[in-house]
Formats: C-alpha cells, structure tokens, sequence
C-alpha cells in the first residue's frame, strides 16, 4: 500500500538564492520515489575511488565490482555507484552516499559481498580512494545508460 506524505526543505546552491522546494513522497516498504526536479538532492556525498586493475582480470573485477557494490547498496545505505573505464585503462568509481556519517558507518556485509570485495582487491595492482566530495549542486538526469 502506498502512504502520500509531503514535506518542503530549503536548497542553497553554490551561493544560489535559497528556496523552499515541496515534493510528493510515496513510500512503499523499502521503496521511496521523490517526485520533483530536485530529487537527487538526497546524495549529499561522494566518493571516488580509482582502480589500476591486472590486465587479465578486467571482466573478474568488472562482475565482483558489481557484486560488491550492490551488498554495499543493501546492506549499507548507500545510494549507489557508477563504474567507469579512463582512456588509459584505469578504472574509476563515483559512489554517493546520503551523508559522511552514513559512508563512515562501519556495518556488516553479507558473506557474498565481502567475498566480491576481496576479489576486487585481488584484481587491482592498487585500489586508491582520490576525493571524498560533498554535493553543491546536481544537475545530472536519472537515467540508467544499460
């Protein structure tokens, strides 16, 4: 069953004018959609990681990667993650997060997830973590390229 709620919060955008957004919430078990144009001002951090991955691992990395991430998207609070391949090779990840707390929150994973992460080690001559960012302003589309 559906349940409607509304609630407004203010927005301050890289010394844009301040101003009060209303949006139409419907919350369905563990399902929430934000209707409105600034529904992705949830993803307030950011982080990015950089992947040097042995060159006879990519597709190992690129599957244990995904299954990663997702025990950390259910288990964690997470808000998701794109993976991203540079022109040299090295791969990048762009991981948002409500808030630093919730990133720095140290909870367990499933036995799988924490498989598919040592694996993402095992795959990568280094893991490196380049910036942890808070969000200023979000102009990106919700839509999925796959």
């Amino acid at each position: 069953m559906l349940y409607p709620s509304q609630f407004a919060f203010q927005a301050n955008r890289c010394g844009h004018t301040t101003r009060n957004i209303e949006f139409s919430v419907w919350e369905n078990s563990n399902v929430m959609s934000i209707k409105g144009i600034f529904k992705r001002w949830v993803a307030m951090f950011i982080v990015l990681y950089q992947f040097k991955v042995k060159s006879n691992r990519e597709q190992e990395f690129c599957q244990a990667w995904h299954a990663g991430t997702i025990g950390i998207y259910e288990s964690r609070g997470s808000l998701g993650s794109r993976l991203h391949k540079s022109e040299d090779g090295t791969y990048i990840a762009y991981a948002q997060w409500p808030s630093a707390e919730q990133y720095e929150k140290n909870l367990e994973l499933a036995s799988d997830a924490k498989a598919a992460l040592t694996t993402v080690q095992e795959c990568c001559d280094s893991v490196a973590i380049l910036q942890r960012m808070t969000v200023v302003d979000d102009l990106l589309k919700e839509q999925r390229a796959f």
